[in-house]
């Protein structure tokens, strides 16, 4: 059963590969995903999630295109947003 943070991964990212691909039908196909799960700790707990990939014609590239639309920082578990709540309630606290 899969965790509900990549139910939730799931839906944005076919969108955002939709776009890409409708906006440029020539510079961009869909080329599989991660060999690879990335674990993104989310407020739903601990996930492991394979990105999808696109390919880019022109600069001859492949990249993630949820990674650029999420702004995910690469070599972070936790990533800004996550983390701004506990600053927040740390913050208050002194």
């Amino acid at each position: 059963m899969p965790h509900i943070a990549q139910v939730i991964l799931a839906g944005p990212e076919e969108k955002v590969i939709e776009e890409y691909i409708s906006s440029y039908p020539d510079k961009y196909y869909r080329y599989g995903r991660l060999p690879r799960k990335r674990k993104l700790i989310t407020s739903f707990g601990p996930t492991r999630y394979r990105l999808a990939r696109l390919y880019d014609r022109q600069s001859k590239k492949v990249f993630s295109p949820l990674i650029k639309k999420l702004s995910i920082l690469p070599h972070k578990h936790y990533q800004r947003g996550a983390l701004e709540a506990a600053g927040g309630k740390v913050f208050y606290q002194t």
